[in-house]
């Protein structure tokens, strides 16, 4: 088993995570990174807007509104970042560092996965609790809305 010393220098030895990373609150996104749908990011990461919008679904009392287009990158990043883990994982790399790498990327995607499914849990428990409500509103038309476009396709 290795020590942190030991982690620490591998970590210190490898290059920066490759740009097609999800990248977390700790990290910066690089100028080559490619964010499917990019729109201009300031400081928050991902994972920090994620965070934000789930936080506020968890708490408000109410369904809000619906964040598709951050739901929709964060899928299209998770894929990709699953795809890395495989081809790395079929390289068969073996050494502790590439072990470790792996080991790091899939905990990330881990993270991001947990909080989208919770996100649209949250969601769905919220609708099916109030269903009345939201059919009686002029919401339940843009729930139908985005469900029968997102199934069609």
């Amino acid at each position: 088993m290795a020590d942190f010393a030991e982690i620490d220098a591998l970590l210190d030895q490898a290059n920066a995570p490759p740009p097609e990373t999800i990248h977390t609150a700790n990290s910066e996104p690089s100028a080559n990174t490619h964010f499917p749908n990019q729109q201009s990011h300031t400081d928050e990461t991902y994972f920090g807007r994620l965070s934000s919008v789930w936080l506020t679904e968890l708490n408000s009392p109410t369904l809000m509104p619906y964040h598709e287009s951050l739901v929709s990158d964060i899928n299209e990043l998770m894929d990709y970042q699953q795809d890395l883990i495989d081809t790395k994982t079929d390289s068969g790399n073996k050494s502790m560092k590439g072990a470790l790498e792996i080991s790091l990327y899939q905990l990330e995607l881990d993270r991001f996965r947990y909080l989208v499914v919770d996100y649209c849990r949250l969601r769905l428990k919220k609708i099916e609790e109030h269903v009345l409500h939201y059919m009686t509103n002029f919401q339940v038309s843009k729930i139908v809305l985005y469900t029968s476009t997102s199934t069609s396709t």
